[in-house]
């Protein structure tokens, strides 16, 4: 037992590691945005050397003006943004980056959008603040012109929050401090410029621009970061919104829009009600009242963001689990949060109570009145900051899994209904003053509280039962029996089924003893994925070589997975492979395609099998989905491997190597020309179904290096034409008709139309003249000649239409050739001119 409760020890830890990965960059991103909240009010007081009556008047314009962008604008973007933390996290977890991207430039279309509505707000600033008497004119006005320069760094930070969001919902949350790290002291820098150099402009004017200038700063570093680094293929093309379907659909846009009208409720029915308490703090018209509120708010806002990071953690990785449908890994990521929120939220609690004397005279001047009320409030704040604690990750976790409006839906009821009111009632009626205030809100979050728990408790049972831990905890100890630290462990006795037991796929024994086997490692490979590749790597090339002979179908399966596996393959996994892939890159596909015979001696199904590996690996490479996609790519256009290939299929007659070749092509050029060529690959993670091929973008087509393979792929197969052609449509006839030719090339239909469409390939690739002179050598030199002579006859010819009338040409005498094998068959293809060249003896075949 001591074991298994280590292995569930040991994944508990790298749980924890992970929740840490998030905690601790997104707790230092919040800290540096709670100083670059006091740049501009330190800029009010002290920039330009203002007097005293100066300053405290562009502190109230600066502290009233960062009220206005919170309420009208922040909340919006940072609700708007967060429909990512569903929509974004999910799609990663199923590892579909094209819809990650799509989420992303759905949510970028839209905040233009809002950012248009918001400025258009934020202008009518001074109105809004006169009409709702929360300024006087004057002061309304000094808040304008700081507001005023504000509204460029507002667009951008709707672009700039969605990017960040973007990435920390596929577990990427450090960029998003390295750029406040640079952004802050921009922001402060800006403002010393502004201030202290004797410019012209007007001070809350330019502590706007200031902040613009870090907003400016913060987007165009983490938009270079995520197209030069991409950190994952998501991020390839990011910025080119018009090539996304989704962004200019309506339907698109409704079905992000549908996430993020709850999550902006979500947030705004939270932020605008903590805004609306400090209101009511100022109608209490008591000086120490208020002084002391403002220090509880204070302490209460700063202990609130170091705990953020889990909420944070508990969003992205419920999203991805969510993605796999990984029902077990939710309530890991569940519990685990909630047990480190507590501990935080309690160290904190504990933390500031025993250092209740140095925070109040941190935050407070000595004036014992004002400091008793804050050792009051002082006890509720920080038993609500034990509550707000656990909402705040309910709440993360609700957004991974898409459930913002029943949480928006909370909030109103407790937040609104529930805690002004009652503030209103004991702080005025009960005349308990702050202290009412933050009773009535502390009471609020524990009802809130008991809501999220009992929603939670639903949700949960909704996605299904988890998995008994008793039986998990048994079938952990069952499988670590073959990773003893001693060496002794049954995975050199699984392998040897492989490695030293004689093939015999004649017997029906050894068949299903390797169904058993692929199982068993398949079950291996989910729980201790790192362990089979590390095992893998240390035997070389005898695995590799032991897997070439695939006379089951099973073991080609398992065959193609263990080629792709790689770190950007999850494979549905508890973790990520680390390190290389499992088999060496260079050479694969040379060693592959080199094992095609006509003979095998493990088995008449073993070509199709080896055929379906090399299409699962070339299909995952056209499509970007494994680490080493370009050197696929590369190997799978080379002379090298489709000379290989083209010897496989004329000399051997291997149907299976003239598929993979039509395979190549089809990938290549992502065309459809025939039912009969495919274009669909094996599913990887499905090995008995097809998967679905996706268009990718042309940035990710031109960074995997495919127009080049297709370039390629003309040159080398249009050298082989001759032979090829005539492996497939028999030799070239030397009479008008023949009867009954049988093909050299077993079930030619699918390589006939890969070949076609070579022919039909883009203008660009045929008019390079290599290509052309290859192009050439496949007709007679007479017929060449006749041609030539035939076009030059008239005045307006060019080489263009001479080169498009000898592709006509060459189509239709190939095309009389292939009717002559398959008769039932018709192809519609251009017809030659009759004035280019006429039947004669010497050439029969050009009737």
């Amino acid at each position: 037992m001591t074991r298994a409760n280590g292995s569930n020890g040991s994944s508990s830890t790298a749980l924890l590691r992970q929740i840490l990965h998030f905690v601790i960059p997104i707790t230092a991103a919040y800290a540096l945005e709670g100083v670059a909240t006091l740049v501009p009010i330190w800029a009010a007081a002290h920039g330009g050397s203002p007097d005293e009556t100066e300053a405290t008047f562009r502190v109230g314009a600066v502290g009233l003006g960062n009220t206005v962008v919170i309420c009208i604008a922040l909340v919006v973007k940072s609700g708007w943004a967060g429909a990512q933390d569903t929509l974004v996290s999910q799609a990663y977890g199923m590892k579909d980056f094209r819809k990650a991207r799509d989420h992303l430039n759905c949510c970028q279309i839209w905040m233009c959008f809002l950012a248009a509505i918001c400025s258009v707000l934020l202008l009518s600033t001074e109105r809004i603040l006169i009409s709702t008497r929360c300024a006087t004119e004057q002061l309304a006005a000094e808040t304008f012109r700081y507001v005023l320069g504000c509204i460029p760094g507002v667009w951008l930070e709707f672009q700039y929050d969605a990017l960040r969001k973007f990435l920390m919902n596929q577990q990427i949350p450090s960029p998003g401090l390295w750029v406040l790290c640079a952004a802050v002291p921009a922001h402060w820098a800006m403002c010393v410029l502004l201030l202290e150099c004797g410019l012209s402009i007007d001070p809350l004017v330019a502590i706007g621009i200031a902040f613009s200038v870090r907003s400016a700063v913060s987007f165009f570093l983490l938009a270079g970061y995520m197209t030069l680094f991409q950190p994952t293929p998501s991020c390839i093309g990011w910025w080119r919104i018009w090539e996304s379907r989704e962004a200019l659909s309506w339907k698109g846009l409704k079905s992000y829009s549908r996430i993020a009208i709850p999550s902006v409720a979500m947030y705004g029915f939270d932020w605008w009600a903590y805004e609306l308490l400090t209101l009511l703090a100022g109608g209490l018209r008591s000086e120490t009242q208020l002084a002391a509120h403002v220090a509880a708010t204070t302490a209460s806002d700063w202990a609130f963001l170091v705990v953020r990071g889990a909420p944070k953690a508990a969003t992205a990785l419920v999203g991805a689990a969510m993605g796999q449908k990984d029902i077990f890994r939710v309530h890991q990521v569940v519990r685990a949060c909630l047990r480190l929120t507590c501990a935080m939220c309690g160290g904190l609690v504990i933390f500031c109570w025993f250092g209740r004397a140095k925070l109040t005279h941190l935050l407070l001047p000595d004036e014992p009145v004002t400091q008793a009320i804050f050792a009051k409030l002082l006890i509720c704040v920080l038993l609500q900051l034990l509550v707000d604690g656990l909402n705040s990750c309910y709440s993360g976790v609700f957004a991974g899994l898409g459930r913002q409006g029943a949480v928006s839906v909370g909030l109103f009821t407790f937040q609104w209904v529930a805690q002004l009111p009652g503030a209103f009632i004991l702080g005025y009626h009960f005349e308990m003053g702050a202290l009412g205030l933050h009773l009535a809100s502390m009471i609020a979050s524990v009802l809130n509280c008991g809501y999220n728990y009992m929603l939670m408790k639903r949700s949960l049972k909704a996605l299904g039962p988890e998995i008994n831990m008793k039986d998990d905890q048994w079938k952990l100890r069952l499988v670590e029996l073959f990773f003893a630290e001693n060496g002794m462990g049954l995975m050199d006795l699984l392998w040897g089924f492989l490695l030293d037991v004689p093939v015999d796929t004649s017997l029906a024994s050894w068949n299903v003893l390797a169904g058993y086997f692929c199982n068993v490692v398949l079950a291996l490979l989910h729980h201790f994925p790192n362990k089979v590749a590390g095992y893998l790597r240390d035997r070389g090339d005898a695995v590799f070589t032991s897997f070439i002979f695939l006379g089951t179908r099973c073991i080609a399966e398992l065959f193609a997975v263990l080629i792709c596996l790689a770190e950007t393959l999850d494979f549905d996994r508890l973790e990520d492979i680390e390190g290389p892939p499992v088999f060496p890159v260079d050479g694969l596909m040379i060693r592959l395609v080199q094992q095609f015979s006509g003979v095998r001696p493990d088995g008449d199904d073993a070509d199709e099998h080896l055929a379906l590996v090399i299409k699962t690996v070339l299909s995952q490479a056209c499509s970007n989905s494994i680490t080493f996609a370009c050197a696929v790519v590369e190997q799978m256009s080379s002379f090298e491997v489709l000379g290989t290939l083209l010897d496989k299929v004329v000399d051997m007659k291997s149907a299976a190597a003239a598929s993979v070749v039509s395979m190549a092509v089809s990938r290549f050029f992502h065309l459809t020309p025939n039912p009969l060529l495919p274009m669909r690959g094996p599913n990887l993670l499905k090995p008995l179904e097809e998967e679905t091929p996706q268009e990718i973008p042309e940035a990710e087509s031109y960074c995997l290096g495919i127009p080049e393979a297709s370039s390629a792929l003309v040159q080398c197969l249009s050298k082989e034409l001759p032979r090829l052609c005539d492996g497939i449509f028999g030799p070239q006839p030397q009479a008008p008709r023949l009867s009954g030719m049988a093909p050299s090339v077993p079930e030619p239909e699918p390589l006939r139309e890969a070949i076609k469409m070579l022919l039909e390939v883009k203008e660009g690739e045929l008019f390079k003249q290599e290509t052309w002179d290859l192009f050439h050598a496949l007709a007679s030199p007479e017929e060449v000649l006749r041609a030539m002579k035939g076009v030059n006859r008239e005045e307006n010819s060019s080489e263009a239409w001479l080169r498009a009338q000898m592709l006509s040409r060459l189509r239709s005498s190939r095309a009389a050739a292939g009717e002559l094998s398959v008769p039932k068959k018709v192809y519609f293809l251009p017809e030659a001119d009759p004035t280019l060249a006429e039947p004669t003896e010497a050439n029969p075949s050009l009737g």
